[in-house]
């Protein structure tokens, strides 16, 4: 669905290598609350709440038709807003290694 970059990605299998099968899940949902968190900033700072909510209606569909449904958005146009993903995902998993104290 193209939702996270690359980066982002390989940023998730860094974090599930460290954290483990046992603590993955708890720091993955702070790091999808944090991004909608950073998200719903960027884009009420910006202006473009009703476009956030097309946009995920659309990525919902796209999902529900396993990628069939509509045309899909282009991350290469200059009016698009992205969101540094990987912020979020880095200060969860410190969030859940510290606070957590997760045990080696």
């Amino acid at each position: 669905l193209r939702a996270i970059g690359g980066g982002d990605v390989k940023l998730l299998a860094g974090v599930g290598a460290f954290l483990g099968s046992t603590h993955i899940i708890g720091a993955l949902a702070l790091a999808a609350v944090l991004g909608a968190a950073l998200a719903l900033v960027i884009v009420i700072r910006k202006g473009v709440l009703p476009l956030l909510l097309l946009n995920s209606f659309d990525l919902v569909k796209s999902l529900a038709s396993l990628g069939q449904a509509g045309q899909r958005s282009k991350l290469d146009s200059s009016a698009v807003l992205t969101i540094p993903y990987g912020v979020p995902i880095a200060i969860a998993t410190l969030i859940w290694w510290f606070g957590k104290g997760v045990h080696l």
